[in-house]
């Protein structure tokens, strides 16, 4: 029986050998495209993730800005979804091909939206937090925690340039660091992975959703038992005397002596 755990040490990775390139024209998104599409061959498998602007507590009232993938040929775009006229059909078609993997965290979601906002149809996608729960990675299944533990890379989150306008028609080279590093990590994970399980052995988890396991609620203990209390012997009662019989019991003392 082979032991699937991930206890193997981090793995190094070259960020450097990616070229990155921010796409917001047809043309330039369909040579692009085609790039992907080749180094598919040789793996088929492209790291993914989708950025947008969020303005209000809803969280994802704008459309998809932003669409990262990176391929294994060290080929990185991120694509301008709302600079687009419209999209190109190579682009879709990349997409819906189940025979890609579109790995990332939560990337059928992101799927979801994906088509809400552009009809487009996501297909072949894979949570890198479903394979991290069936190799026994130890949790948080975040990108940062997973890039930490499966690679020992350090990555940067901060909130401000989450939550920043990401539909702007220059990105800042903060915006362009973080969106590349998702995608690209994502994919460095999912090949180290890959030298655990075998891309056929993950054909169960295609296009699932991760559920966060239940925990099981802890059942309280139940009370020690009653000590039986021992009976006490009664007590003499005393007398209790009013003023008036005390003092003419007092006389009576008096009388007496």
């Amino acid at each position: 029986m082979t032991d699937n755990s991930c206890q193997l040490p981090p793995l190094a990775i070259d960020i450097s050998r990616y070229k990155v390139h921010v796409v917001g024209d047809y043309a330039t998104c369909q040579d692009f495209t085609l790039q992907l599409k080749l180094h598919c061959e040789d793996y088929p498998v492209l790291g993914f993730d989708c950025e947008w602007w969020c303005t209000s507590s809803m969280g994802n009232n704008r459309k998809v800005a932003l669409l990262q993938l990176a391929s294994a040929g060290g080929l990185c775009i991120l694509v301008q979804m709302t600079r687009l006229h419209s999209i190109p059909q190579e682009l879709s078609d990349l997409l819906h091909n189940d025979r890609i993997l579109k790995v990332g965290i939560g990337p059928l979601a992101d799927g979801i939206k994906l088509h809400q906002d552009y009809g487009l149809a996501l297909r072949g996608t894979m949570d890198l937090q479903t394979l991290a729960q069936r190799l026994d990675v130890p949790v948080p299944y975040g990108m940062k925690a997973l890039a930490k533990s499966v690679l020992g890379f350090e990555m940067d989150k901060k909130k401000n340039v989450i939550l920043s306008n990401w539909e702007r028609p220059l990105l800042t080279k903060r915006q362009i660091d973080y969106a590349s590093k998702d995608a690209i990590v994502g994919l460095e994970i999912f090949r180290a992975f890959n030298q655990r399980i075998q891309l056929c052995e993950m054909e169960p988890f295609r296009d699932v959703r991760y559920q966060i396991p239940k925990v099981p609620k802890l059942k309280k203990p139940p009370p020690p038992p009653k000590r039986p209390q021992k009976r006490q012997k009664p007590h003499a009662k005393r007398m209790r005397l009013d003023v008036r019989q005390a003092q003419q019991l007092q006389g009576h003392l008096y009388t007496e002596f």
